[in-house]
């Protein structure tokens, strides 16, 4: 087992780690060969491998977004500003508990990872990642009223996720691996 990613969790049994541990690395025995579970895993590896299918699907909104912003009330953003081009974007965090900090991330489009070096704001105690570390960032279309913004640094073990579903001008936000949820208003 390699592992590549850095973990923020000062507990590792709390993404299962102690019972890889438990299960493999102190086993005295050798697995007994399974060739259906080796077509198995083989198979999802391949899955993997290939990633999520990725939307290209477009939306009448993209206009009204272009340099743009959706303010929050109560969210851990206070604000999102978009600047949007045929095939990427770059949005603008604006997050609430440190509004010193504005963080721009060059983010793919329809579907597609667009990978940048990103500058972290220093001092910014949300992400413990290197200075100028990769960044990977994407939004596609999930349908025409739905939006779901992607990314990750590959340093990390976690991809964060925000679905917007557009209602007028209130935006209804959903993050994950969180779960938070709020309203928003587009500006």
């Amino acid at each position: 087992m390699v592992m590549t990613a850095k973990s923020p969790l000062k507990e590792m049994d709390v993404i299962g780690l102690d019972q890889v541990g438990q299960r493999f690395l102190q086993s005295d025995t050798s697995a007994a060969s399974d060739p259906a579970a080796t077509q198995q895993l083989a198979e999802q590896i391949s899955q993997f491998e290939q990633g999520a299918a990725a939307s290209t699907l477009r939306s009448p909104l993209e206009k009204k977004l272009h340099h743009k912003a959706i303010r929050f009330n109560d969210f851990w953003l206070s604000k999102i500003k978009f600047t949007l081009a045929k095939d990427q974007a770059t949005l603008e965090y604006h997050l609430k508990d440190m509004p010193h900090i504005i963080e721009k991330i060059p983010t793919g489009f329809a579907g597609e990872w667009k990978y940048s070096t990103y500058q972290y704001p220093v001092n910014n105690e949300a992400v413990k990642s290197a200075p100028n570390s990769q960044y990977a960032a994407r939004m596609q279309w999930q349908d025409k009223t739905t939006l779901l913004i992607e990314s990750f640094p590959p340093e990390e073990y976690e991809r964060y996720s925000l679905k917007l579903k557009f209602k007028g001008k209130k935006i209804y936000v959903e993050d994950s691996p969180w779960g938070n949820v709020a309203e928003g208003i587009l500006e």
